[in-house]
């Protein structure tokens, strides 16, 4: 009676120690993969709401995790959200290798029938296998490292959550199509960074020679060129051209021109 009871008491502290394990590196990719990729999120996760929920709860509840999220990454890591991504992914491949080798060759993690274990991890790998995602580098690391990680999660699908043959061949239809929106959403971000990087020089030179035309001729206009010195105007048509750039953003764009109202006052 009291072996019985000690393997009652081991097999628990062992599910709380890798439910704890578990929580704290795959939790983090988890929601850095739904709600902080931008191409994830868009293309996968905000059309998924929106098929079930009111604009304005779908608003409220998408700002409120994405906020969340955040506070997940940035809490657990203390860096960037840059960096943070990075480490969360890389926690993530350490603990699902963990994973594997605790798994071995059984079909479950605690022998051959399922356990609450199996059922929480799961929730966490089930999304990182099957979900279309724009940065596959979680799921390539299961397929070709974790090949009895892979199996597992089928495994469950298949015993306990198997699909009709119509309902099966509809579902992997409908994550063909979502992956081909991803493709197309990062090849539009692609481009949109190549315009950027392309006429940015040019607007810079445009809003430049604008703003020294401006000058020059509101100079002449209200007469002051006839009172500075040669060299002050030069100075000002320094301040004009170097501070140009500014008026790609509004805000700096209206201190602009009161600096150059008072400077020409």
């Amino acid at each position: 009676m009291s072996r019985y009871l000690e393997d009652i008491i081991y097999d628990k502290c062992d599910y709380v120690t890798l439910k704890c394990f578990v929580d704290t590196n795959l939790y983090p990719a988890y929601m850095s993969m739904t709600w902080l990729d931008e191409c994830n999120y868009n293309v996968v996760t905000k059309p998924l709401l929106a098929q079930h929920w009111g604009w304005l709860s779908r608003w409220a509840y998408n700002r409120a995790m994405r906020r969340t999220a955040e506070i997940v990454l940035l809490e657990r890591y203390h860096t960037s959200m840059k960096e943070a991504k990075k480490l969360a992914a890389a926690n993530a491949m350490h603990c699902v290798q963990y994973l594997s080798e605790r798994l071995g060759e059984q079909p479950y993690f605690f022998g051959n029938n399922p356990s609450a274990f199996d059922a929480y991890v799961f929730g966490y790998l089930a999304p990182i296998i099957l979900m279309p995602q724009s940065n596959d580098k979680i799921k390539t690391f299961i397929n070709w490292n974790c090949p009895n990680i892979h199996a597992f999660v089928f495994r469950i699908l298949e015993n306990y959550l198997d699909l009709p043959a119509l309902e099966k061949e509809e579902h992997y239809e409908r994550m063909g199509r979502i992956q081909h929106d991803i493709e197309c959403y990062k090849d539009m971000m692609a481009q949109r960074a190549l315009n950027r990087a392309k006429y940015s020089m040019k607007n810079v030179l445009a809003f430049a020679t604008v703003a020294v035309a401006l000058s020059i001729a509101c100079a002449y206009y209200t007469g002051c060129h006839r009172l500075l010195p040669s060299y002050t105007y030069f100075l000002f048509s320094l301040k004009v051209i170097f501070c140009s750039p500014l008026l790609f953003y509004p805000v700096h764009c209206r201190m602009y021109c009161a600096w150059l109202f008072i400077t020409i006052s």
